[in-house]
Protein backbone atom coordinates (compact mmCIF):
# COMPACT_ATOMS: atom_id res chain seq x y z
CA UNK A 1 0.00 0.00 0.00
CA UNK A 2 2.58 2.52 0.83
CA UNK A 3 4.62 2.02 -2.67
CA UNK A 4 0.68 2.73 -4.38
CA UNK A 5 0.37 5.96 -2.02
CA UNK A 6 4.40 7.46 -3.13
CA UNK A 7 3.62 6.44 -6.80
CA UNK A 8 0.07 8.56 -6.39
CA UNK A 9 2.21 11.93 -4.76
CA UNK A 10 5.03 11.16 -7.02
CA UNK A 11 2.33 11.36 -9.89
CA UNK A 12 1.24 14.18 -8.52
CA UNK A 13 3.97 16.02 -8.25
CA UNK A 14 5.43 15.62 -11.82
CA UNK A 15 1.44 16.98 -12.97
CA UNK A 16 1.79 19.90 -10.58
CA UNK A 17 5.72 20.73 -11.69
CA UNK A 18 4.18 20.40 -15.29
CA UNK A 19 1.62 23.10 -14.52
CA UNK A 20 3.12 25.51 -12.82
CA UNK A 21 5.96 25.36 -15.94
CA UNK A 22 3.10 25.37 -18.17
CA UNK A 23 1.87 28.49 -16.04
CA UNK A 24 5.15 29.98 -16.00
CA UNK A 25 5.31 29.65 -19.87
CA UNK A 26 1.78 31.18 -20.59
CA UNK A 27 2.62 33.98 -18.14
CA UNK A 28 5.87 35.41 -20.01
CA UNK A 29 4.24 35.37 -23.13
CA UNK A 30 0.90 36.23 -22.59
CA UNK A 31 0.76 38.76 -19.37
CA UNK A 32 4.13 40.25 -19.64
CA UNK A 33 3.22 43.39 -22.06
CA UNK A 34 5.37 43.34 -25.10
CA UNK A 35 4.68 43.45 -29.10
CA UNK A 36 1.18 43.88 -29.79
CA UNK A 37 -0.97 41.28 -31.08
CA UNK A 38 -0.83 42.78 -34.62
CA UNK A 39 2.83 40.66 -34.89
CA UNK A 40 2.57 37.62 -36.89
CA UNK A 41 4.11 34.61 -35.25
CA UNK A 42 7.27 34.44 -36.86
CA UNK A 43 11.03 32.92 -36.17
CA UNK A 44 11.46 36.69 -35.47
CA UNK A 45 8.48 36.53 -32.86
CA UNK A 46 9.51 33.64 -31.36
CA UNK A 47 12.96 35.13 -30.54
CA UNK A 48 10.82 37.39 -28.53
CA UNK A 49 9.25 35.21 -26.55
CA UNK A 50 12.21 34.18 -25.77
CA UNK A 51 13.24 37.23 -24.60
CA UNK A 52 9.93 37.46 -22.58
CA UNK A 53 10.96 34.46 -20.82
CA UNK A 54 14.51 35.73 -20.00
CA UNK A 55 13.04 38.43 -18.07
CA UNK A 56 10.58 36.34 -16.47
CA UNK A 57 12.88 33.85 -15.40
CA UNK A 58 15.13 36.91 -13.92
CA UNK A 59 11.83 37.86 -11.95
CA UNK A 60 11.40 34.79 -10.41
CA UNK A 61 15.35 34.43 -10.14
CA UNK A 62 14.92 31.26 -12.12
CA UNK A 63 18.78 30.06 -12.22
CA UNK A 64 17.71 26.91 -14.37
CA UNK A 65 15.62 28.66 -16.80
CA UNK A 66 18.43 31.45 -17.54
CA UNK A 67 21.08 28.92 -17.99
CA UNK A 68 19.34 27.62 -20.72
CA UNK A 69 18.44 30.85 -22.23
CA UNK A 70 21.09 32.58 -22.23
CA UNK A 71 24.12 31.71 -24.44
CA UNK A 72 27.20 30.53 -22.40
CA UNK A 73 29.20 33.46 -24.34
CA UNK A 74 26.40 35.61 -23.33
CA UNK A 75 27.21 38.97 -21.97
CA UNK A 76 24.89 41.69 -20.71
CA UNK A 77 25.57 45.78 -20.39
CA UNK A 78 23.59 46.89 -17.00
CA UNK A 79 21.79 50.13 -17.43
CA UNK A 80 25.43 51.48 -15.04
CA UNK A 81 27.90 50.17 -18.05
CA UNK A 82 28.72 46.87 -16.16
CA UNK A 83 29.62 43.97 -18.26
CA UNK A 84 28.23 40.78 -17.14
CA UNK A 85 28.79 37.40 -18.15
CA UNK A 86 26.41 34.47 -18.02
CA UNK A 87 27.93 33.14 -15.29
CA UNK A 88 27.95 36.70 -13.29
CA UNK A 89 24.22 36.55 -13.77
CA UNK A 90 23.36 32.96 -13.06
CA UNK A 91 25.36 33.25 -9.77
CA UNK A 92 24.69 36.49 -8.23
CA UNK A 93 20.72 35.22 -8.53
CA UNK A 94 21.61 32.91 -5.53
CA UNK A 95 22.75 35.76 -3.20
CA UNK A 96 20.82 38.33 -4.45
CA UNK A 97 17.60 36.64 -3.27
CA UNK A 98 19.18 36.06 0.15
CA UNK A 99 20.03 39.44 1.15
CA UNK A 100 17.22 41.50 2.86
CA UNK A 101 15.55 44.63 0.96
CA UNK A 102 17.41 43.29 -2.12
CA UNK A 103 15.23 40.54 -3.02
CA UNK A 104 12.93 41.29 -6.61
CA UNK A 105 9.38 41.78 -5.97
CA UNK A 106 7.18 38.56 -7.10
CA UNK A 107 5.13 40.78 -8.86
CA UNK A 108 7.83 42.37 -10.84
CA UNK A 109 6.08 43.73 -13.82
CA UNK A 110 7.94 44.29 -17.04
CA UNK A 111 6.66 45.36 -20.18
CA UNK A 112 7.96 46.02 -24.29
CA UNK A 113 7.10 48.54 -26.57
CA UNK A 114 8.15 50.16 -29.86
CA UNK A 115 9.63 47.04 -30.71
CA UNK A 116 11.47 46.50 -33.73
CA UNK A 117 13.30 43.46 -35.30
CA UNK A 118 16.13 43.18 -37.51
CA UNK A 119 17.39 40.02 -38.75
CA UNK A 120 21.00 39.56 -39.31
CA UNK A 121 22.75 36.88 -41.13
CA UNK A 122 23.47 34.91 -37.62
CA UNK A 123 19.86 35.95 -35.91
CA UNK A 124 17.76 38.65 -35.25
CA UNK A 125 18.52 41.70 -32.85
CA UNK A 126 15.32 42.85 -31.18
CA UNK A 127 15.97 46.66 -29.73
CA UNK A 128 12.34 47.53 -27.50
CA UNK A 129 11.58 50.29 -24.80
CA UNK A 130 11.36 47.95 -21.26
CA UNK A 131 9.30 49.92 -18.35
CA UNK A 132 9.73 47.89 -15.16
CA UNK A 133 8.66 48.45 -11.65
CA UNK A 134 11.33 45.46 -11.02
CA UNK A 135 13.47 46.69 -8.83
CA UNK A 136 14.40 45.94 -5.20
CA UNK A 137 11.73 46.42 -2.92
CA UNK A 138 13.56 49.30 -1.22
CA UNK A 139 13.91 51.55 -3.98
CA UNK A 140 10.23 50.86 -5.64
CA UNK A 141 10.97 53.13 -8.49
CA UNK A 142 10.09 52.39 -11.94
CA UNK A 143 13.15 52.21 -14.77
CA UNK A 144 12.62 53.42 -18.18
CA UNK A 145 15.32 51.36 -20.47
CA UNK A 146 16.07 50.99 -24.05
CA UNK A 147 17.19 47.57 -24.68
CA UNK A 148 19.17 45.50 -27.20
CA UNK A 149 19.06 41.84 -27.84
CA UNK A 150 20.70 39.86 -30.44
CA UNK A 151 19.75 36.08 -30.57
CA UNK A 152 20.68 33.73 -32.40
CA UNK A 153 18.96 30.46 -33.30
CA UNK A 154 21.12 27.43 -31.84
CA UNK A 155 20.14 23.12 -32.56
CA UNK A 156 16.33 24.52 -33.24
CA UNK A 157 15.63 27.21 -30.40
CA UNK A 158 17.09 30.61 -29.77
CA UNK A 159 19.16 32.03 -27.30
CA UNK A 160 20.44 35.64 -26.05
CA UNK A 161 24.14 36.22 -26.93
CA UNK A 162 23.83 40.00 -25.61
CA UNK A 163 21.44 41.88 -23.66
CA UNK A 164 22.48 45.63 -23.74
CA UNK A 165 20.30 47.95 -21.53
CA UNK A 166 20.49 51.90 -21.87
CA UNK A 167 18.66 54.28 -19.08
CA UNK A 168 16.97 56.75 -20.71
CA UNK A 169 17.05 60.09 -19.58
CA UNK A 170 14.91 60.53 -16.16
CA UNK A 171 14.07 57.28 -15.52
CA UNK A 172 13.17 56.22 -12.37
CA UNK A 173 12.24 60.03 -11.35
Amino acid sequence: MRIKHAEKASRRSRTRDILLTLFSYLFAVGMIGTAKAEYPITDTTRALDTVKLMLAAEARGDQRALEELLAEEHLRISPDGDVETRSDIVGSLAGAQNKEGAKLADHADTTLSEVAFEETKAGVIIVALQDSTRQPIVDGRNASLRVTFLLEKRQGRWVILLAHYTPLGGAGS
